[in-house]
C-alpha cells in the first residue's frame, strides 16, 4: 500500500493512461474503480498535509493531468475537496481541485474557487491556475 502515497508512482500511472493508448494504437488504459479509490486516499492525504512555505502538498503539475482523469473521478474529486471546505473554506489545496474541475468541465459555478486558488498560491503558479 505504501506504493500508493508515492507522488512518482501516480505521475508515472497517469502518464501511462494516455501514452500508452498512443503507443499501442490501442484505446486508452483505463483508471478502474479501485485505483481510482486508491487515487482518492493520497489526494485526501495531500490536502489534509495543506500548505507549507507557501506551496500546497499537491503535486507540482497535477493541473497538466486532469484531462487524463476519467470522467466519473471528477465528481469523486469534487465531493472530496468541497468536504475540506466544509470544515475549512480556506484549504488551498480543495480550492486548487476545484478550480482545476472547474477548467476542465468548463463550469463557471466554480468561478469562486478559482479566484480563491488564485489568492492562495505562490505568485509563479497563479498564471497556470487562473485560466477562465
Amino acid at each position: 500500500m505504501e506504493k500508493y502515497n508515492s507522488t512518482d508512482f501516480w505521475y508515472t500511472f497517469l502518464n501511462s493512461l494516455y501514452n500508452f493508448g498512443l503507443a499501442s494504437g490501442r484505446g486508452k488504459l483505463e483508471m478502474d474503480e479501485d485505483m481510482q479509490e486508491k487515487f482518492l486516499t493520497y489526494l485526501q492525504t495531500k490536502i489534509e498535509e495543506g500548505v507549507t512555505d507557501g506551496q500546497t502538498a499537491l503535486p507540482p503539475g497535477l493541473h497538466d493531468y486532469y484531462w487524463r482523469f476519467p470522467k466519473e473521478l471528477l465528481p469523486k474529486l469534487r465531493a472530496l475537496a468541497k468536504g475540506f471546505l466544509e470544515t475549512a473554506p480556506e484549504n488551498a489545496a480543495a480550492n486548487i481541485i476545484l478550480a482545476n474541475i472547474a477548467w476542465t468541465e468548463r463550469d463557471s459555478e466554480y468561478q469562486t474557487h478559482i479566484d480563491i486558488a488564485v489568492q492562495l498560491v505562490p505568485r509563479e503558479t497563479q498564471d497556470r491556475i487562473y485560466l477562465s
